[in-house]
Parts: structure tokens; C-alpha cells; sequence
């Protein structure tokens, strides 16, 4: 694969508009010369989440600059192999992280209001459960393409599709991870739980030369439309 191509589109959705909610999804894409990142963020839409449109911001652009570190080091198929359960574990350790010091300086610039917290759970107001990232909670799925190789990741639900050069599309498999109800609103996991890092999932595949490939991640609010079930039985 000579080139790599990246593209990002977040849009507010039907009932958001309905109920005056700001856009909770985040994804932002990066391309290099070498490589290409995309990801995905969907902040969770009940109101204990109050502030997930950060929390989902917060998260791409922290899993964006894990995944460009993890290139720099790892920059071919044979370097990525060494070690890699190890690697793969500091990412997830590195992406929980920085994204707690990250929620941690926000909220510490952006005190709680009288307003945001009537929307914060009984549990959260008594502090029996009192955790600061449980208002910016979010699902989380990450991308990264080279030349020889791609990386993805996820916490949550939403899709990776892998597409072929012939325009064959798979869903990529997580082993052991969740599954969830398609119920719009349904549960799921999430980075703001305690064990987030117990449900972050990678997959990887190597790359074979002039093989082209896409990778299309998107949040459950695509999943869940008509649009996108009408393909999948297209397929």
C-alpha cells in the first residue's frame, strides 16, 4: 500500500436535534506520509454523562497521539511483533492515563455548576460512588494504518469494517469482548469505568505489498440507523 488517505465526519444527530443536545461524538483523522490514524469517540447520551462531548474529545485526540507514538517506534510489520502484547498493553495503560489527567486539569479550569450537577446521578452527588470521569464518559475506536501493517482498538460498541481492494467488506472480530443490545441506548462499555482497561480490545493484520485496504470505524448511532442495516443485509 504506497499511499494512505484519511477522512473524519462527526454530524448531530435526529434526536439530539430533537431534544436540544450538542453533538456527544468525536473522531478526527490524521495522514502522514507514512501512516494514517483515524478515530472515533461517541460520549455517552444519558444525562450522568453531562459533560461527554468532552470526555469523547478528550479520548480522540489522546488514542490519536498513542497510536502516532506507537508508529514511530513500531514502524514495519517486523517491528511491530516484538513484544507486542506488552506494547499493546502500555497503549491501554497510556490511553486511560492520559486521558484521566486530561479530564483532571479540565474540571479543575471548569468547576461543576449548580446545572450540570442536577443532571449527576444520586450516586455521584453523595460521593459513595464519586469518580470525576464518569460525567465525560465515552465509548472509544482507533485506527492505524502503514504500509505493511494496521493496528485497531476498541472500548464500547460501534463497527470497524475492514474493505478490500475488491470491495469486500468484514466486520473486525474483538475475541472476548462484549457484545451489546442494538437497542438505541442501550448499555455499554465505557473509558470511564473503574476496569476500562480490562475492555480495551485491539486486532491487527499485516499488510501484503500494493494491497489495498480501508478501514471504516463508526459510532453506534451509525449502526443502529436503518441506513446502515439495510447494507449489512445487502451484503
Amino acid at each position: 500500500m504506497e499511499e494512505q488517505k484519511a477522512l473524519a465526519i462527526s454530524v448531530r444527530g435526529a434526536s439530539h436535534l430533537k431534544t436540544n443536545k450538542p453533538v456527544q461524538d468525536y473522531s478526527l483523522s490524521v495522514k502522514c506520509d507514512d501512516y494514517a490514524i483515524a478515530v472515533v469517540c461517541d460520549g455517552h447520551g444519558a444525562d450522568k454523562h453531562f459533560r461527554s462531548e468532552v470526555g469523547s474529545k478528550l479520548a480522540a485526540n489522546v488514542a490519536a497521539k498513542q497510536l502516532r507514538n506507537f508508529y514511530r517506534k513500531n514502524n514495519s510489520w517486523n517491528k511491530m511483533q516484538g513484544d507486542l502484547i506488552q506494547k499493546l498493553e502500555r497503549i491501554k495503560l497510556a490511553i486511560i492515563s492520559d486521558w484521566q489527567n486530561e479530564i483532571d486539569e479540565f474540571s479543575k479550569q471548569n468547576p461543576f455548576s449548580e446545572e450540570e450537577l442536577k443532571k449527576a446521578s444520586p450516586a455521584f452527588l453523595s460521593r459513595k460512588e464519586y469518580d470525576v470521569c464518569q460525567p465525560y464518559g465515552t465509548t472509544l475506536l482507533g485506527a492505524l494504518v502503514c504500509k505493511d501493517y494496521y493496528l485497531v482498538l476498541m472500548i464500547g460498541d460501534g463497527a470497524i469494517h475492514k474493505i478490500s481492494g475488491n470491495f469486500e467488506s468484514e466486520i473486525i472480530e474483538f475475541p472476548g469482548k462484549n457484545e451489546y443490545n442494538d437497542a438505541p441506548h442501550s448499555a455499554t462499555d465505557s473509558l470511564c469505568e473503574i476496569d476500562a482497561y480490562n475492555k480495551i480490545f485491539f486486532s491487527y493484520g499485516q499488510i501484503k505489498e500494493n494491497e489495498p485496504i480501508a478501514l471504516s470505524l463508526c459510532s453506534d448511532g451509525l449502526t443502529e440507523s436503518q441506513f446502515f442495516r439495510t447494507e449489512v443485509e445487502l451484503q
